[in-house]
């Protein structure tokens, strides 16, 4: 059975942003009876600001799964003393020559992320060659499955069958064909959940 892992995006837990509402998560997450969150921080990702004190308020509650776009190993060390239990890694921001210095700093599991543009003719074959560094591997699908192309549809079947492999899916609209690829779990926005559980 996959598991499916909510999804919540930081900037929408922001008032007026930058107060953290904490009740919204906590009301969500009691209602799925779930532990394990997994944080999108755009803030994170597109600005190298994470919210970290969003990430240390919550995780003495959940098993917290980042993805904030650690750029370097400081980042990383950051997210760790947050309380984070999961890390993900977007080989497109990260800015040092290997893996290795994170490994020695920490036995947290890394998550390597590979975005998939379902109608883009470039192959994601390339950026999997750093597929070995990871723990295990999220592949991101942006656009609608049905218009793929047919290289990045092998591409994210071979990422299926490797252990601790998981799929983005906003809605989660794809369900039966994931398992079917054999993804260990799909990751869904927090508004999606209850139709896809």
């Amino acid at each position: 059975m996959m598991k499916i892992i909510p999804v919540v995006k930081v900037h929408k837990l922001l008032t007026f942003g930058k107060r953290f509402d904490r009740s919204r998560v906590d009301m969500f997450m009691d209602a799925l009876d779930e532990k394990i969150l997994y944080l999108i921080d755009e803030i994170g990702i597109k600005k190298n600001n994470p919210q970290v004190n969003v990430y240390q308020q919550l995780a003495s509650t959940y098993e917290l799964w980042v993805d904030s776009g650690p750029r370097d190993s400081g980042d990383v060390v950051d997210l760790v003393f947050s309380g984070v239990k999961t890390i993900v890694i977007r080989p497109s921001l990260w800015q040092e020559i290997d893996m290795k210095n994170v490994r020695s700093m920490t036995d947290h599991p890394l998550l390597g992320l590979q975005e998939v543009i379902v109608e883009d003719r470039r192959s994601i074959d390339d950026s999997l060659s750093l597929i070995g560094f990871y723990d295990g591997m999220i592949v991101s699908i942006i656009g609608e499955w049905n218009q793929r192309r047919f290289k990045n549809e092998e591409a994210v079947k071979s990422i299926a069958t490797r252990d601790e492999s998981y799929v983005y899916e906003s809605a989660g609209l794809n369900k039966k064909t994931w398992e079917h690829y054999g993804f260990t779990g799909m990751l869904v926005d927090n508004e999606f959940i209850n139709e896809v559980r």
